[in-house]
């Protein structure tokens, strides 16, 4: 049932590409538009509510990434976006990996949460970008409170690496 949803999830956003400030790797071409940090994220999964919360919320907070990932090179690529897809890191180069958003840092609510939807749709599991298209969504990191994200790691395929500055890098 999860990965159903997962999959008409994913299906949705698969939009054709939009070229713009992106990192370019020999296949892909991975974008990030956002990193928010949050102590929590609401979304609702086939009619029933769920919060996502740090293991250690005492020292954590959740980093989220809103990525793009477009094909422009190859005629369909396959990628298994998990936990080993994609990381962050700080400023000693620490690496956090993504998170899946359907594990055990899952929570069931009886009611919605507040900010639902959010941070939706996730990109999480199997995923095939044909030519010319892109997907965009959240990926979700746990990293502890004082961490400023410096880099978004790209891992399926090959590594592509977006850094993220304040002044013109």
């Amino acid at each position: 049932m999860l990965v159903t949803l997962m999959g008409l999830t994913v299906f949705a956003c698969i939009i054709p590409v939009e070229r713009g400030k992106l990192v370019e790797g020999r296949s892909l071409t991975v974008g990030v538009t956002q990193v928010r940090k949050v102590s929590e994220v609401f979304y609702e999964d086939q009619g029933q509510h769920f919060v996502i919360r740090p293991r250690d919320p005492e020292k954590n907070t959740l980093a989220l990434t809103s990525i793009s990932i477009a094909n422009y090179r190859s005629a369909r690529v396959l990628m298994s976006i998990d936990s080993a897809a994609a990381y962050v890191d700080d400023q000693q180069n620490r690496q956090y990996p993504v998170i899946n958003p359907f594990g055990t840092q899952r929570e069931k609510l009886d009611q919605p949460g507040k900010d639902e939807p959010l941070y939706v749709p996730f990109l999480w599991g199997t995923i095939g970008l044909d030519l010319n298209t892109q997907i965009t969504g959240w990926m979700v990191f746990e990293v502890p409170k004082a961490t400023e994200v410096q880099r978004f790691g790209w891992q399926q395929g090959e590594n592509i690496v977006v850094r993220f500055c304040k002044e013109p890098c």
